[in-house]
């Protein structure tokens, strides 16, 4: 635990459309954006600031278009992202630049729904859920490597089945858990080639159409799972294996971010929604108690996020204006 919190670094921007966040990076680089709006909304675009979270100095800039990124992974140097195409084709692209802003690689996919999910060892996962006229779906598999290249070219991944809203998460061994949720229920592991690992199990907790069911990587393998509807963790994931039952230290009042990943694995941060509390674990979850970021008054800051170089992170937006506060590497 650190003795005491320092200052922190803050940074704000006007932003009338909105603004958007990447990382920070492993080498503790952060991307914010502001909206830039066209006469044409094809034209729409996100101007992106890269920062030095050590400094708060801008170390380089990109743009991504059509005002339409989503499910950015966050790598040990860097950012995947996909985006639509601006040009309002049928196609995406899965863009990867470096901690200057500098694009080193673009794939383009066809249209359709996917899940891209960070490698916790750097690189993604990219599932693609593909619906059929058939009313069956069928499920892809691609992998990138952290500069964005195709390590592993897209494969079926599982045979045609009945819809089911989906789920994903990777696990520190590079191991991929797909669920399908309501009305199936059902998951299976997918290696790091694509291939399926081990069989077929039930998903708990799966009754109501409004369970989202996040997952999250465990420091020793495996993932964990959340319910919204309870705001409850719900069960173990290991690598290859069915759901399995909670450790002990898992079995604690409400949640609502965490378990995040810090000290090198040797611990976790938990927090709730709404706090400025964040508690900190072992891996073997004894607690080392808790820290307390003041809120200001005039603009109060909410949420964490937590670097891959363990820089703690709050955000705020206010009208025309979004604000950030950083503490560099404090959980490192």
């Amino acid at each position: 635990m650190p003795e005491e919190i320092p200052a922190p670094i803050t940074y704000s921007m006007e932003t009338p459309g909105g603004c958007g966040l990447m990382g920070p990076d492993g080498e503790g680089i952060l991307a914010v954006s502001a909206i830039e709006y066209a006469p044409q909304p094809s034209a729409d675009r996100w101007n992106w600031l890269l920062l030095d979270t050590a400094t708060g100095e801008q170390r380089g800039t990109f743009v991504t278009g059509f005002a339409n990124y989503w499910q950015p992974a966050i790598e040990p140097r860097g950012f995947t992202f996909l985006e639509e195409s601006a040009e309002m084709t049928p196609s995406l692209f899965l863009r990867t630049v470096d901690d200057q802003g500098r694009e080193s690689a673009r794939s383009t996919l066809p249209q359709g729904s996917y899940d891209l999910r960070a490698v916790p060892g750097g690189g993604a996962v990219l599932i693609q859920f593909q619906q059929q006229d058939s009313g069956t779906l069928h499920i892809s598999y691609m992998r990138v490597d952290e500069r964005g290249e195709v390590v592993v070219p897209q494969v079926l991944a599982n045979e045609a089945a009945s819809f089911g809203y989906p789920r994903v998460g990777v696990t520190v061994n590079g191991n991929t858990l797909v669920m399908l949720l309501n009305p199936l229920c059902r998951g299976f592991w997918l290696d790091r080639g694509g291939s399926r690992l081990g069989e077929t199990f039930a998903v708990p907790h799966c009754g109501s159409r409004l369970e989202y069911l996040p997952v999250v990587p465990l420091a020793d393998g495996g993932l964990v799972g959340w319910s919204n509807q309870s705001a409850l963790f719900t069960n173990v994931y290991r690598d290859g294996e069915p759901p399995g039952p909670l450790p002990r230290w898992l079995h604690r009042p409400p949640y609502t971010m965490g378990p995040s990943i810090v000290r090198g694995g040797r611990g976790y941060a938990l927090t709730n929604y709404g706090t400025s509390d964040l508690e900190i674990v072992t891996a073997n979850g004894r607690s080392c108690g808790k820290l307390h970021f003041a809120q200001e008054a005039d603009e109060p800051y909410y949420g964490f996020v937590i670097g891959r170089d363990g820089t703690v992170l709050q955000t705020t937006s206010l009208k025309t204006n979004c604000s950030y506060r950083w503490w560099p590497k404090l959980l490192k």
